[in-house]
């Protein structure tokens, strides 16, 4: 990373520039720079193959320059069980490397939200070339439906799905530029539904009007007590007493009622004798979860 200050003359009427170049193997994702009259301006310039042998220039007529530095691009780490705002908020503009402290599951959709713009090229590059990366966003809400459909690239701060075919942990992301201090809630429609975001641990409302995704594909309101999700995460919006479900499309489709893959549930937990238990209040044994068997140790 090449930092420096730049300030134009104000004795000259003509258009003041700065040109940068390097010796050989040395490139610039920008080389030519315009500063403001009578005033400083900071620039950064993403710079590759710069070794301690290697020579910048400054080429200008007319311009001051100050402050000039070579560095490594900043790494920033964001945690799915922290609160980074913060940390987000202090490094918008600039660019950075991000490494995610969050694991991503193979087989079924993640949501996920970042303060950067994201492509698949980029979910390639930072997971593996084993992960195949598909990536759905929401398209509409059609009588208690979310429908998402396939995409190629998703803007910063927006919620969207994520499946991959093999584990992700802690996945980095090199030269982005964080741009999105708040992450974002779609809204189709002005009927109540969307679609949050968050980069921090968040607390679901208990009352069914938020909904998480689980593992199963199945929509779940979040017991009292339970009610804390991660960060970099999405979560579902809905009027109260409403039934949702979702229609995710791996093809570029938007899929309709017929093809809903998840329907919106509550944990619905017994003992082995029958009795209705809370899932924040399990002691050991065995339950019935769902209508599955499960052993609590």
């Amino acid at each position: 990373m090449l930092r420096f200050r730049a300030a134009g003359s104000t004795s000259t009427t003509f258009k003041d520039s700065v040109i940068i170049s390097g010796s050989s193997g040395v490139n610039f994702d920008t080389s030519t720079f315009y500063p403001t009259k009578g005033a400083w301006t900071q620039y950064e310039v993403v710079v590759t193959g710069y070794t301690k042998d290697s020579q910048i220039t400054f080429k200008g007529s007319r311009v001051f320059l100050d402050d000039i530095l070579i560095t490594e691009i900043p790494t920033i780490t964001l945690r799915e069980t922290a609160t980074d705002d913060n940390t987000i908020t202090y490094n918008v503009s600039g660019l950075r490397t991000v490494q995610l402290k969050r694991t991503l599951g193979a087989g079924y959709w993640n949501t996920l939200c970042l303060p950067f713009n994201v492509t698949k090229t980029m979910l390639e590059q930072a997971f593996g070339s084993d992960a195949n990366p598909v990536i759905n966003t929401l398209a509409s809400v059609d009588n208690g439906v979310f429908n998402f459909t396939t995409a190629e690239s998703v803007p910063a701060g927006t919620p969207f799905l994520l499946k991959v075919s093999t584990p992700v942990t802690d996945p980095t992301f090199t030269e982005v530029t964080i741009t999105q201090a708040t992450p974002l809630t779609v809204y189709p429609n002005n009927d109540g539904y969307g679609f949050a975001g968050t980069y921090s641990e968040h607390s679901l409302e208990i009352d069914g009007t938020n909904l998480f995704l689980g593992t199963d594909g199945n929509l779940y309101k979040p017991a009292g007590g339970e009610n804390v999700m991660n960060g970099l995460r999405a979560y579902f919006i809905v009027p109260s007493g409403n039934q949702v479900r979702v229609a995710a499309d791996e093809s570029g489709n938007e899929l309709g009622i017929e093809s809903v893959t998840a329907n919106t549930q509550e944990h619905i937990i017994y003992n082995m004798m029958g009795q209705s238990r809370q899932s924040g209040n399990l002691t050991r044994g065995i339950y019935i979860i769902n209508g599955k068997k499960t052993i609590v140790r």
